[in-house]
């Protein structure tokens, strides 16, 4: 059996022909590269139902189902020929906060805790060698990085900012949403499940609706949305169990969502120093390890996905977490990981 592109040629966002791109097909090993013309051919695939992946180092793979019958050439469908979409980002780090942001104001009061969020000397670091990662060390093509730390990160600069990414979209392209700070939820006690920005608490619902207003507001529909917190009790933005006293659950399990977190929801993220002076939260170390280094790629395909991050960084930060911090209160540190998209590619390394 023979599936060419030699009429419904591979094209990349720009409408232009796509050159280097591997077709490959289930039930044999063969591959296809395409021609200048964004041609190619591939034969000796298995008659049947398979799944055609067409991959190139500057986009995230494209898959097609295609049913394959004896003696006959398929074309694949023309629509379905486009390899394209960028990524856009929002990177949110918070570690110092306005003096007059108090827990109390929220109906959060914990005995022996104090109102004030503690200041965190990790997560404008770890905003860095997120941004860095993604600027120069991830293949896949970009399409805007926007940071906001510390007294940047208000509320309303995020919906601002998650505005403009959005506005530059098209639905082709993806959005990762990153935090590092302080974290709170986890139960039915707390009245939100919220990371802590600098003058106010984001609520998973709130940042889903967010997200959600702007995308009506462009009139356009995403595919692919992954959510990333690095703080304590971060699991419980999609831990499926409703918060009090607003029933609803968790605001990202749902589809196109992929949420990675550092912690389950009754568990605490550590930040630590390390040996070179810097800090960095544990689970954001081992997320740039396993992004960067090509560590988490265990395929060896030069992609990382969602289900290869986390099965790389859980493990070590659970040994780490335990080694350095004992597990305090007997409770460890699990990194958490819902799939509502499936198992997208993240990032896609330079292999040196």
């Amino acid at each position: 059996m023979i599936v060419s592109g030699t009429k419904d040629l591979i094209y990349n966002d720009d409408y232009a022909p796509l050159e280097g791109a591997i077709v490959s097909a289930e039930g044999t090993r063969n591959t296809a590269e395409t021609n200048s013309s964004g041609r190619f051919v591939l034969t000796g695939i298995p008659v049947g139902r398979r799944t055609i992946t067409i991959n190139h180092p500057l986009y995230k793979p494209r898959s097609i189902e295609m049913d394959i019958i004896a003696d006959t050439i398929r074309l694949i469908p023309r629509d379905r020929t486009t390899l394209a979409g960028k990524g856009y980002y929002l990177l949110i780090g918070v570690g110092n906060f306005d003096p007059q942001l108090d827990m109390r104001d929220y109906g959060i009061n914990l005995p022996g805790f104090s109102p004030y969020p503690t200041p965190l000397l990790a997560p404008s670091e770890d905003v860095g060698i997120m941004e860095r990662a993604i600027l120069y060390d991830n293949q896949l093509k970009t399409g805007s990085v926007i940071s906001l730390v510390d007294k940047w990160a208000s509320k309303e600069n995020v919906e601002r900012k998650l505005r403009s990414l959005i506005s530059q979209m098209t639905e082709d392209d993806y959005l990762v949403v990153y935090f590092s700070g302080h974290g709170i939820g986890g139960d039915n006690q707390m009245q939100y499940d919220a990371v802590v920005l600098y003058n106010d608490l984001l609520a998973d619902y709130e940042l889903k609706d967010m997200i959600e207003d702007a995308l009506r507001t462009t009139g356009l529909w995403l595919e692919d949305i992954t959510i990333i917190i690095d703080a304590c009790h971060s699991g419980s933005f999609a831990d499926g169990i409703p918060s009090a006293p607003i029933i609803r659950t968790k605001a990202f399990r749902k589809y196109p969502y992929t949420v990675i977190t550092s912690s389950r929801p009754n568990e605490e993220s550590w930040e630590l120093q390390f040996p070179d002076g810097t800090w960095n939260s544990l689970f954001t170390h081992h997320v740039e390890r396993a992004l960067v280094r090509g560590n988490a790629d265990y395929n060896r395909d030069g992609a990382i996905t969602a289900s290869e991050l986390y099965r790389y960084v859980q493990p070590r930060v659970y040994s780490d977490a335990e080694r350095l911090k004992g597990n305090r209160y007997g409770v460890p540190q699990n990194v958490y990981l819902w799939q509502g998209k499936g198992d997208p590619v993240l990032f896609r390394y330079y292999d040196i």
